[in-house]
């Protein structure tokens, strides 16, 4: 026969399991929830951003800036759109840099994911980053500053990098 006490400590090791599995399945749980809102937290922060990005009046300025504008070397740029000789030339430039830096740091720092940039604003980081790169990179060594725009340039690069591996959304299925 089966003594008392044996039972007994067969119900409270059989009520610890039960209770760690409450408790671990419990965390697992709170993990989820964890992940869950931090995602939608990015994308509620990804669509501030992309709220600005469908602006009329960013969306003129990034088109007048690369498709309108003309120069034949940085001298010219800057004899064209320079702060010191077009300010509303350079604020539509520097509005457009301005925006594209801050998400290359949102980026970097893991904020936002590069996929939904990648999916929604790649041809417009890349286009600017095409035209405005050379201007960029001979301001950097005028005015002897290699840190002007670079989180442009480094946004330009990964999503470059992105691109190569990804396949088309209707290559997908």
């Amino acid at each position: 026969m089966i003594e008392l006490n044996t039972i007994f400590t067969f119900i409270q090791a059989s009520a610890l399991i039960v209770g760690v599995a409450y408790y671990i399945q419990n965390i697992q749980n709170n993990l989820r929830n964890q992940r869950q809102q931090l995602e939608t937290r990015q994308a509620q922060l990804f669509m501030q951003v992309y709220s600005r990005f469908n602006d009329p009046d960013w969306m003129r300025s990034w088109a007048g800036v690369v498709r309108q504008w003309e120069w034949t070397d940085y001298d010219d740029w800057h004899s064209k759109y320079s702060p010191e000789k077009n300010i509303e030339a350079s604020v539509m430039y520097g509005s457009i840099a301005a925006y594209f830096e801050g998400i290359g740091v949102l980026v970097y720092r893991k904020l936002i994911d590069l996929e939904h940039v990648a999916d929604l604003m790649s041809r417009n980081v890349t286009i600017f980053w095409e035209k405005m790169g050379p201007i960029i990179k001979e301001r950097r060594v005028r005015y002897n500053n290699e840190y002007v725009w670079e989180w442009n340039e480094w946004l330009y690069k990964e999503i470059k990098n992105h691109q190569t591996k990804r396949k088309p959304a209707y290559l997908m299925n």
